[in-house]
């Protein structure tokens, strides 16, 4: 009885340990999204193309982090940096920071494209673009921000996209 239950604890251990290897190895992504661009609050709609090469990783805490490139195609801000590598770890609600952050000719140099909110296998995105301001920097306001969604053919499916990726941000885009 006592080698019956043993055996029984092995063979769950065992499992837990091929899961955990299994959930935590990073997946290779290769995605070419199509989408849509457009304006909280208004304004016109573009389609774009959003696309996507790296590996995306799950702790076995269940945080993620996406090691890779995301270029655009069609957007009204194109990215200087999307052939740079990128490394995104990705917050509790979802959310990670695109961030560029290298050395030009011996200067650092620190570019913010926007928030990206993914679900687990990045076949759904929605990005908070950052819109260069008067003061160069760049700023997003819920009221008026320009948001990337995909994959979607219409303003409708984009913001439906959005607002499921990110309920756990304050509030739904509308």
């Amino acid at each position: 009885m006592k080698k019956r239950i043993l055996s029984i604890l092995v063979l769950i251990v065992g499992i837990m340990i091929v899961y955990g290897i299994y959930y935590t190895y990073p997946k290779s992504i290769t995605r070419s999204i199509n989408g849509v661009e457009y304006q909280l609050g208004g304004g016109k709609t573009k389609s774009v193309q959003i696309n996507v090469q790296g590996k995306l990783q799950h702790s076995l805490l269940g945080n993620k982090t996406f090691v890779g490139k995301i270029g655009f195609k069609g957007v009204s801000y194109p990215n200087k940096d999307s052939n740079r590598q990128l490394k995104i770890k990705f917050q509790e609600n979802g959310s990670g920071n695109i961030i560029y952050a290298y050395y030009k000719n011996g200067t650092p140099v620190i570019n913010s494209y926007g928030v990206l909110f993914i679900n687990n296998d990045f076949s759904k995105v929605s990005i908070q673009v950052f819109k260069p301001d008067n003061d160069g920097g760049k700023t997003w306001f819920a009221k008026n921000g320009l948001i990337i969604s995909g994959p979607a053919k219409s303003i409708d499916k984009a913001l439906e996209i959005a607002n499921d990726l990110m309920k756990n941000v304050r509030a739904f885009v509308q």
